[in-house]
């Protein structure tokens, strides 16, 4: 039995996004809310007054908020 190599080799080269930040962002989500963490990781400080968008998968808005003295919002 022979096998076709081209069955299991896909000629096209991995793909992946790769993004570069100075900040720390931690999102979690408790059945309908969300909670957003944001920090420099350089001086692991949080940052105040941080805008704060929520985008569903068709580029819709679902929230907006800013983040307070400890970073949350």
């Amino acid at each position: 039995m022979t096998h076709d190599i081209s069955y299991y080799y896909y000629n096209e080269p991995v793909k992946r996004n790769f993004i570069c930040s100075d900040f720390s962002i931690i999102v979690k989500k408790a059945e309908r809310e969300y909670t957003v963490a944001v920090a420099d990781l350089l001086s692991l400080d949080y940052i105040d007054g941080a805008d704060v968008v929520l985008y569903d998968l068709q580029g819709d808005i679902i929230a907006e908020s800013e983040t307070d003295c400890s970073g949350i919002a």
